[in-house]
Parts: C-alpha cells; sequence; structure tokens
C-alpha cells in the first residue's frame, strides 16, 4: 500500500504543472531589441521568440506569436514611466544587457502582469491534461458588441499624406489607448492576433471592407485642418467596420480553433 501511494504521487505530479513555471521562460521568449537611432539615442523594440519544443509551453508560444507579440509590447508600454530613467542612462549598446535583464525581472515580480498571464497559460495548460494550482476564479464572457468594439480600434487612421488618409493595422499604434472601458489583453492580444492573420484571406474580405472605409471617410471632406480629419475619420472608419460581416466572422472562427486556450468565453 505504502508503494501505491508512492507511485500515485509520483504519477500524479508528472501530470502537475505550476502556472508561475511560464515566468522562468520570459528570458526565452521575449527578445528586446536595441538600435542606436540618429539622435544617438537607444532605441528599443520587442520580439516573440518561439520556444524549443523541449519546452511544455512551446505550442502556446508559438501558435500564438501575435498574440503574445501584443500583450509584452502592451506591457511595456504600460511599464514606460518606470523604465524611462534606466533607458536614458544606456550610453551604448554594451549597456543594454542589464536593462534587459532588469525588464524582465520586473515582468516576473509584477502582480498585475501575471494577472494577465496566469489564466491563459492555466487554460493552456489543462487543454494538455496537465493539473495546475491555478483557479481562475470567474471566466469572462464577452458579448458581439463588446467585441467589435475593440475589433474596429485596430483599423487606425493616423496620418495624412497626399491629402490622403493614411491607415494601419498595428500592435503599438492603435485606438486602445483611450478606450472607455476595462481592458483585457488577452483578449485584445487575440483579436489582434485573429485581424492580422486573415486581413488578406479572400473568405473574410477584411482588408477590402478597411479600404472601402478610408475612401468612404475621405470623400466625406471632414475638415480642412488635419488633425480634425484624423480625429473624425477614425469615427467613421470604426463605424464601418464595426458592421463588417467579414471581421465578426474571422473572429468567431478563430475563437472555435483557439478556445481551448483562451480564459474567456464569446457569447
Amino acid at each position: 500500500m505504502k508503494y501505491l501511494f508512492i507511485f500515485v504521487l509520483i504519477f500524479s505530479n508528472m501530470f502537475a504543472q505550476n502556472v508561475e513555471n511560464i515566468k522562468e521562460q520570459y528570458k526565452d521568449i521575449l527578445y528586446l531589441g536595441f538600435d542606436v537611432l540618429p539622435n544617438k539615442h537607444i532605441g528599443t523594440y520587442l520580439m516573440i521568440n518561439k520556444l524549443s519544443k523541449e519546452s511544455v509551453f512551446a505550442d502556446l508560444i508559438n501558435n500564438n506569436t501575435l498574440l503574445f507579440d501584443y500583450i509584452f509590447l502592451q506591457n511595456k508600454m504600460f511599464e514606460q514611466n518606470k523604465v524611462v530613467e534606466e533607458k536614458l542612462s544606456i550610453k551604448s549598446l554594451e549597456d543594454t544587457t542589464a536593462y534587459r535583464l532588469k525588464y524582465i525581472e520586473r515582468l516576473q515580480n509584477s502582480k498585475e502582469f501575471d494577472s494577465v498571464m496566469f489564466p491563459i497559460v492555466n487554460k493552456y495548460l489543462q487543454s494538455k491534461n496537465f493539473t495546475s494550482n491555478y483557479s481562475d476564479k470567474e471566466e469572462k464572457v464577452f458579448s458581439k458588441d463588446d467585441i467589435l468594439k475593440i475589433a474596429v480600434r485596430f483599423f487606425y487612421p493616423s496620418a495624412i499624406f497626399n491629402n490622403k488618409i493614411q491607415a494601419h493595422v498595428c500592435v503599438g499604434i492603435n485606438g486602445m489607448d483611450d478606450f472607455p472601458q476595462k481592458r483585457n489583453l488577452v483578449l485584445e492580444g487575440f483579436i489582434f492576433q485573429t485581424i492580422l492573420n486573415n486581413l488578406d484571406n479572400s473568405q473574410y474580405q477584411i482588408r477590402e471592407y478597411f479600404e472601402n472605409a478610408k475612401e468612404i471617410a475621405a470623400t466625406l471632406k471632414l475638415s480642412n485642418d488635419n488633425k480634425t480629419i484624423l480625429k473624425r475619420s477614425q469615427g467613421v472608419v470604426w463605424a464601418i467596420m464595426y458592421n463588417s460581416k467579414g471581421l465578426w466572422e474571422a473572429i468567431v472562427d478563430s475563437y472555435k480553433n483557439k478556445k481551448n486556450i483562451l480564459p474567456f468565453t464569446i457569447k
């Protein structure tokens, strides 16, 4: 009986994972790059590395690099005030190692970042039949309206060049900065990933709808002031994209494929 108990204990531990183990992988997942800019300041950029297949988290990260690129970059933007002083202390590319380590350490010690990462890591571990030590108190539920109000903000008119409205879909420059409701970075990252993966998918015709929205905004002659034109054209483009059937279908199809790892429900 004693040996049976030991066997059961060992066997169960083989299928147990701590969500905090993901923190040990941040240094492998996150690539923080540096460039010397023309003004001789050090510019930073962020990339997501794919994990070795031996990692228990490989499928989660490697199949969702755009989602995690969004999460890590948005967190970097939230933390910007805390790192400005450290960035200014970097005089050359040789000084960047300490900066990288400090940033990763900050993520590892951030309860706020834990609250972003742990739910999706937990859901993923469950999908792999691991026993997780994490309990998500209440899984979030989002409606079509909730989803589309976020999705449209990734279609972002950002500049006027040669009297034409320039707009793009971007991980960092988008309409989420002043989003009036409580934010959910995993949901936003999922939507961003879905849009970018399907922007040129003829099944959904998202780019065609987007280009048409920009043309309509341009024909409205919204103002003779460029800043005013941009603000008003954002509203026009977002209103039109909200009614894009293909955009919603792409999100629903992507959710069906990913729902086993997503810590929320779309109703």
